[in-house]
């Protein structure tokens, strides 16, 4: 692929990066739910049960708030008919807040404060908009569109937006606990499967009527697997579950002696040895999922251990090899010319065979296009200035044989192409596209002769470009595996030794290297390089022999800085481009020009570039298949104890949110 090709590639890349960018930048902008977010970092209840069978809750909700929120939510579900929901209060991050009338709207009018026993029968619910919600105000409705049945809503509205608050939601619900002739139960669901959100961290407690031995208090926690639950001395019982998935409930079961539920109306029904029968079966299979699981993590460890160790091993043996190949055998030879700057271009050196040797052994269309400048020097080529700013090639037809034998590949060519007597660079590219295989294997014969001398003189060591290629499929296979096992593992750290061993397989090119005499020639180029790039800011004066500036000239397009070289020359050695020797062949570094064509840099791209497109314009066409597509080549009951499955049959629950 040509390097216009390549650049065209990165261009098109870049382009859509940006597109991609622009787009996740205006959906970031213009739609909210990208930029607002709220989760519920934690939750601590205290659940107190009444001897009457009562349930007074008080429920301390911590929330953190991304983008604009103006109210927080909570649905509290109830049967029609029993067990009524009482909220008594509310408290936010500035205090209590003050109780809305149930069925208050904005075209009520102002927001009034009403003692909660006045507001015993809530209203059903309706939306406020969010500018319209009044701050400080809380306000209890009922909300017959939640899933499972009806539920009581508190709605707290405060400025919530990007910052950190909590809430406390204060209710009781009467006959929650049920006296039996031979137990009393609570089944109440402290979390419900409501909430959209994960739940960072639950901590509940609830308190039996005073007087309940503890010892006769058995107590069973439903929900995730992970969940705790404690029995303290005092009879109360403490359940503990951390990182609550969303739709998740946290129920709490516990028996204890019926006498403590003196107040609350007596069921007949013996249900001790049924409850005691299904809890004992829901915490058998809890311990044997939980037996399961961690087999499953234990299994699971094994098999990280094992992916970390094969791939771990594989890496660091690639990463061994690529480093042993490239401290023996792939490190540039220390040359004995040590010098900073080299004032004079290399004799014998034709700047084909300094490109070979500067690119490790590859010419490049840079190496062409100041191979064309040498045969101007030598009075082989003329480069004219044409109208438009066109370059004008001619060939002195008399001075043909003065080319040398690594050169005379592209003198035919130049012959063949330039038989009317001359051509502009455009011309030369559409005859190069017309004759597509007669220039390109005059530039192939030219190129593969420079390559070849390249190699007979040893300017790159045999063998390198062998040892780039293990030590590369090296790396690239243990990337692969590591990658491979960071996928079924799901170890995904394990993506940093991959990503290593990719990195040292791009690097490992390096590995190919000059003979030692040919690296002292490239340490000599490099020392040339730099005076180039250096010249205008040494406390001396510059040459000012045409000759050499046109020598210098030549090896700065092969190096690639001839437009920073001109650019000095113009302040430095500002009498070049009024030398006719000079500006015979170099004419177009003259100030006239480069302004007439945008810059200095217009004007050395227009004579390399259009080099370059006339090689591109001989390239073989791309292959294109038939569609289309182009090729180019625990149980519960004690303390310490565990969750179970199954529950959710207990009041309460419900859910919650914020907008």
């Amino acid at each position: 692929m040509s390097r216009i090709a390549k650049f065209g590639c990165l261009g098109c890349s870049g382009i859509v990066v940006a597109v991609v960018v622009v787009v996740l930048l205006i959906a970031l902008v213009w739609v909210p739910s990208l930029r607002k977010w709220y989760a519920v970092d934690d939750v601590r209840i205290r659940a107190t049960v009444s001897a009457d069978g009562a349930l007074s809750v008080d429920e301390r909700f911590s929330y953190v708030f991304h983008g604009d929120f103006t109210r927080v939510f909570r649905d509290i579900p109830y049967r029609p008919g029993t067990t009524p929901i009482v909220v008594t209060g509310v408290t936010g991050p500035e205090g209590p807040l003050k109780r809305l009338p149930s069925g208050w709207t904005p075209a009520s009018g102002p927001p009034v404060d009403i003692d909660p026993s006045d507001d015993a029968t809530p209203a059903p619910w309706s939306s406020i908009a969010p500018e319209q919600r009044p701050f400080g105000y809380y306000r209890v409705t009922t909300d017959w569109s939640t899933p499972g049945g009806p539920s009581v809503r508190i709605e707290a509205f405060a400025p919530l937006s990007d910052r950190s608050a909590t809430f406390t939601y204060r209710w009781w619900a009467a006959g929650a606990a049920t006296r039996y002739a031979d137990t009393g139960e609570l089944s109440w669901q402290l979390i419900g499967s409501g909430w959209d959100v994960p739940i960072g961290r639950v901590r509940a407690e609830v308190v039996l009527p005073a007087g309940t031995p503890a010892g006769k208090v058995r107590a069973w926690g439903h929900g995730p697997l992970s969940g705790v639950v404690r029995r303290g001395t005092d009879g109360a019982v403490e359940f503990e579950v951390d990182d609550l998935p969303p739709h998740t409930f946290v129920e709490a079961h516990l028996l204890f002696p019926q006498r403590v539920l003196a107040g609350a109306p007596k069921d007949p029904a013996r249900v001790l040895q049924s409850r005691l029968a299904e809890e004992d079966a829901l915490a058998r299979e809890a311990n044997a999922l939980r037996a399961n699981a961690l087999a499953a993590a234990a299994t699971a460890e094994r098999i990280d251990r094992i992916a970390w160790a094969i791939g771990g091993t594989l890496a660091a043996a690639a990463l061994t090899l690529w480093l042993v190949l490239f401290f023996r055998t792939g490190r540039e030879h220390r040359p004995a010319f040590r010098a900073r700057y080299l004032r004079e271009v290399p004799e014998g050196l034709p700047p084909a065979l300094a490109g070979a040797l500067w690119h490790m052994g590859f010419v490049t269309d840079d190496d062409l296009s100041a191979t064309l400048l040498d045969l101007a020097v030598a009075g082989i080529l003329r480069i004219t200035p044409g109208s438009g700013g066109a370059f004008v090639l001619s060939l002195d037809r008399s001075r043909l044989g003065q080319a040398d034998d690594l050169t005379q590949p592209l003198v035919r060519l130049l012959d063949e192409a330039l038989v009317s007597g001359s051509m502009t660079m455009d011309e030369l590219r559409r005859w190069a596209a017309a004759n597509a295989q007669r220039f390109r294997g005059g530039v192939d014969t030219w190129r593969d002769g420079v390559q070849r001398r390249a190699r007979e003189l040893g300017l790159v060591e045999k063998g390198g470009t062998g040892r780039a290629a293990v030590a590369a499929l090296a790396t690239v296979a243990a990337a692969l595996v590591a990658a491979v096992l960071a996928l079924l593992s799901w170890q995904w750290e394990m993506l940093i030794p991959a990503g290593v061993c990719i990195g040292f397989a791009v690097a490992s090119p390096v590995m190919r290297r000059r003979w030692r005499e040919a690296a002292a020639l490239h340490a000599r180029l490099k020392a040339l390089d730099r005076y180039l790039r250096d010249f205008g800011r040494l406390h001396e004066k510059p040459p000012a022999a045409a000759v050499l500036w046109e020598r210098y000239l030549v090896m700065a397009v092969v190096f690639g800085i001839a437009t920073q070289v001109i650019e000095q020359m113009r302040i430095h050695v500002p009498q070049m481009a009024s030398d006719p020797e000079f500006t015979s062949v170099f004419w177009f570094t003259t100030p006239e020009f480069t302004q007439s064509v945008g810059g200095v840099s217009r004007a050395v791209s227009s004579f390399t570039v259009g080099v370059s497109t006339a090689v591109a314009a001989a390239a073989p066409p791309m292959i294109t298949s038939g569609d289309g597509s182009h090729h180019s080549s625990s149980g519960g009951g004690f303390s310490g104890g565990g969750f179970s499955g199954g529950g959710g049959h207990g009041g309460g629950g419900g859910g919650g949110g914020a907008d």
